[in-house]
């Protein structure tokens, strides 16, 4: 656990300084015995405090790390970084919901598309497809399209599987991931039938693992001919 007794000073200035050399070298256990002590003082830059909770998280110290990354979510230089990176710790814990509010103040400015795609995903597994959709559909036209699987997905937690439909449908297959078509496989097949799920099914031909399942029920929809 992180140590309480922060130390003199002269104590955590020499091991600041000191760790600032072996951030970049992947000296995880250096860093850690240089840093333990002295974790919870002010003397530590956020570079540095970034590092170690980085360290923490790798070596299974996952309250510590969470510590950490929480002290610096206000930080300037930093807090953008810390919070992407207590999303996924907490994501690596199976709490979609913490996960979910942390990234709450900061998905309009994630650190790129993919990551606010990512968290906006978060919101809708940890049950906010309402405010992922609020998010979504506040968004300018050209934002929007680039949220279409996104939005499809919340509208479909929210009980509105035509408006799903919809907006899969006209989306281009390289923007699909594995569980936004299995989703608008599903959704095809109960609103519509077997037909036109296997013709949409038809559509996804990727055969690396990630889409097994989708694969799969390609093949079940197929045998149901």
């Amino acid at each position: 656990m992180l140590s309480r007794g922060a130390g003199c000073a002269d104590e955590a200035a020499w091991r600041v300084r000191a760790a600032q050399y072996v951030l970049d070298d992947g000296h995880d256990a250096r860093l850690l015995a240089l840093i333990d002590p002295v974790a919870t003082n002010a003397a530590l830059t956020p570079a540095v405090r970034f590092g170690y909770g980085q360290a923490l998280a790798r070596a299974g110290r996952v309250p510590d790390a969470t510590a950490a990354f929480s002290v610096l979510l206000e930080s300037p230089s930093h807090g953008l970084m810390a919070r992407t990176a207590l999303v996924d710790l907490y994501l690596s814990q199976g709490d979609s919901a913490a996960a979910w509010q942390t990234a709450t103040p900061a998905v309009a400015n994630a650190p790129n598309h993919e990551t606010q795609v990512r968290w906006l995903r978060v919101g809708i597994d940890a049950g906010q497809a309402r405010a992922v959709l609020s998010f979504v559909t506040a968004q300018s036209p050209g934002d929007r399209g680039a949220l279409v699987a996104v939005e499809a997905l919340a509208r479909l937690r929210m009980g509105q599987p035509a408006e799903a439909v919809a907006l899969f449908t006209n989306l281009p297959v390289d923007r699909f991931e594995p569980t936004d078509a299995l989703a608008f496989i599903d959704t095809l097949d109960a609103l519509s039938g077997m037909r036109p799920a296997r013709q949409a099914a038809s559509r996804f031909t990727r055969a690396d693992a990630s889409w097994i399942e989708v694969t799969a029920r390609r093949a079940l929809l197929a045998s149901r001919a």
